[in-house]
């Protein structure tokens, strides 16, 4: 009885069919991976990152096949997971959301669903991407501005700074401030007409403030004078 009730939970494993699944798995891995480069407006390191997505896709897709033909693999997989532990911290909400696009497309992959897999993921990927556009376009001049100042003694920096900021844009919204013995730190998210506002900027506060940091800061892109 346990003879045949071992045969009932295995099932034959086709390399034909796993090398069919890992081919359409890396032309995903490298969609999503150029979509996480192009639209994404994390913060870290896209390239690395992108090469995270392909590892986790072509592996979920390897796991799962392997794991789908035997209901003892299942279960220890199923306990081998319960004690493995992820130090590392997804810092950004949309690298999580990444992350499950792969993983998803691994599990349809490995469980032979190829055709709804890729219809769905291309449906996703071109919804996400109409939507970071129409983003992209009303909000491509918008940035945060970060200031550092050597602190001087009876100085409002906040009203004069400001003011510099407000000169040369169109929207100017202050974030934060911070200030210690040496210095003040003030962030703002500003709006800019042009190039040429830019410039304004940094050269009104660099003129008043010549030992200042300015950084401006636009979806993942650091400019830093």
């Amino acid at each position: 009885m346990l003879d045949q009730l071992a045969a009932d939970t295995q099932a034959p494993l086709s390399l034909v069919t796993l090398f069919i699944n890992l081919g359409c798995g890396m032309i995903m891995a490298l969609l999503i991976k150029y979509h996480y480069i192009y639209f994404s407006n994390v913060f870290t390191n896209k390239k690395h990152f992108s090469n995270v997505l392909t590892f986790v896709l072509l592996t979920t897709i390897l796991i799962i096949t392997v794991v789908k033909t035997s209901l003892a693999l299942s279960l220890g997989l199923v306990g081998a997971l319960s004690i493995v532990r992820f130090r590392t911290p997804i810092k950004e909400p949309e690298e999580l959301g990444y992350l499950f696009l792969v993983i998803a497309n691994g599990l349809g992959l490995g469980a032979n669903q190829t055709i709804p897999t890729i219809v769905c993921s291309i449906i996703i990927l071109v919804f996400v991407s109409a939507l970071k556009w129409n983003t992209r376009e009303s909000n491509d001049k918008n940035l945060f501005l970060n200031i550092t100042i050597p602190k001087k003694e009876n100085e409002n920096y906040i009203d004069k700074v400001s003011e510099l900021v407000k000169n040369h844009s169109q929207y100017t919204d202050l974030r934060r401030y911070d200030h210690n013995n040496e210095s003040a730190h003030l962030i703002f998210n500003v709006s800019l007409k042009d190039a040429k506002s830019l410039e304004g900027i940094i050269s009104s506060l660099s003129s008043e403030y010549s030992n200042s940091e300015i950084t401006f800061t636009d979806q993942g892109k650091i400019a830093s004078f």
